[in-house]
């Protein structure tokens, strides 16, 4: 019996002492994956690329709209690469946000104008939320897009408004390319507008 159990304790030891001698190869993976290509540490300048599909209607009778963006995001800052790494930052959302929205009103008929004219037909968009969260496991990172954009309508004398939302999550082995981290972004952003120019009941108040 002692003869057995020592025998136990030999092999358990003999397990640990190679589980022992893995450890820094397995180390040397992760952070091999951390640090690829230099992605974790290198700080990104981030930039929208947009795709956003239009139903369209002619609901619009080409009415003009006056068009306003506004940037209203706590800072510039979008996220890190990794969770212990290098910041992402999104300058510009007004361009390409303006660019498809007035390409959305178009397609719905409207004509858009500069949010200067002086017309009671009005629509200001909002961006709130533009943001990549990143979250590290032992074996994967995870990537947790997020976009919030508000639409505030004016049309004689009344007011729609309307918050749109859109997320995704998404894993990868190794830590994101700044391609890859665009196009996560670009996504949940397309996919805010596209519900804001889809959104009819918006559409049918701004034609009235």
């Amino acid at each position: 019996m002692a003869r057995t159990q020592k025998s136990y304790l030999s092999t358990r030891y003999e397990h640990f002492q190679r589980a022992l001698g893995r450890a820094p190869k397995l180390l040397a993976i992760l952070l091999g994956c951390f640090f690829a290509s230099g992605c974790a540490i290198t700080p990104q300048q981030a930039v929208l690329s947009l795709s956003v599909a239009v139903k369209g209607s002619s609901n619009g009778n080409n009415l003009p709209i006056a068009l306003e963006v506004v940037d209203e995001r706590s800072g510039k800052l979008a996220g890190k690469r990794a969770s212990l790494g290098a910041q992402i930052i999104l300058e510009d959302v007004k361009s390409p946000i303006e660019k498809e929205i007035r390409k959305g009103l178009e397609g719905n008929g409207f004509k858009p104008v500069a949010h200067t004219a002086r017309i009671s037909r009005r629509l200001k968009v909002e961006v709130r939320t533009v943001e990549l969260r990143v979250t590290m496991s032992f074996f994967t990172f995870g990537y947790f897009p997020r976009a919030a954009i508000k639409a505030v309508a004016k049309n004689a004398g009344q007011t729609y408004e309307k918050f749109y939302r859109a997320e995704k999550e998404e894993r990868s082995l190794v830590v994101h390319t700044e391609i890859a981290n665009n196009r996560l972004l670009s996504e949940v952003v397309s996919d805010v507008l596209s519900q804001i120019v889809n959104d009819q009941q918006l559409m049918r108040f701004l034609a009235q």
